[in-house]
């Protein structure tokens, strides 16, 4: 598989529109926070995407924004942090992009952050998001169960993480 050429770089104004967009995007935004499952002002997606992150990147393919990714919530005294990723342009899914970028987050996360631990989630039915994850070399820590309300009904949600070492002796 040939995987679609993509660029990180850091967000900009001009991605605020096209990521509202994407939220607006039920077959996207059923997958994300809570949060996100309510219409979102620009100013709070201006917010997310230029303001509130630590370490966050605009996803580009062909001179487009397709999503966004990084890591949030550092807690530096245990070195950790936890990773997202939102690829909304949905005809890239599957074509190992998201796979890409998880691994490259990882990568800047573990060797240039010098992070021990990276922590992360995702809705149980959500088969794309574990596949990654799994692909990655996250290992599943547990699960809050009837965690988010989705479809009409309650489903978990899975915790995930992945030390400095197993990622390193994965991808080194």
């Amino acid at each position: 598989m040939t995987i679609p050429a993509y660029r990180l770089r850091p967000p900009t104004r001009s991605d605020v529109q096209p990521y509202g967009k994407f939220l607006s995007d039920k077959n996207i935004s059923i997958w994300l926070e809570d949060a996100c499952q309510k219409p979102l002002s620009e100013t709070a997606i201006e917010y997310f995407i230029l303001r509130s992150g630590w370490c966050h990147w605009s996803i580009e393919y062909d001179g487009q924004f397709c999503g966004l990714t990084g890591l949030d919530d550092p807690d530096l005294s245990r070195g950790q942090a936890r990773f997202f990723i939102v690829l909304g342009m949905t005809d890239l899914w599957g074509q190992g992009m998201g796979t890409a970028v998880t691994q490259q987050v990882l990568d800047y996360g573990f060797k240039v952050l010098q992070l021990r631990k990276i922590v992360s989630d995702y809705l149980e039915e959500n088969i794309a998001s574990e596949r990654v994850h799994k692909k990655s070399g996250f290992t599943v820590d547990g699960r809050l169960r009837d965690d988010s309300f989705r479809n009409n009904r309650w489903i978990d949600r899975v915790i995930v993480s992945i030390l400095r070492d197993e990622f390193l002796s994965i991808h080194s």
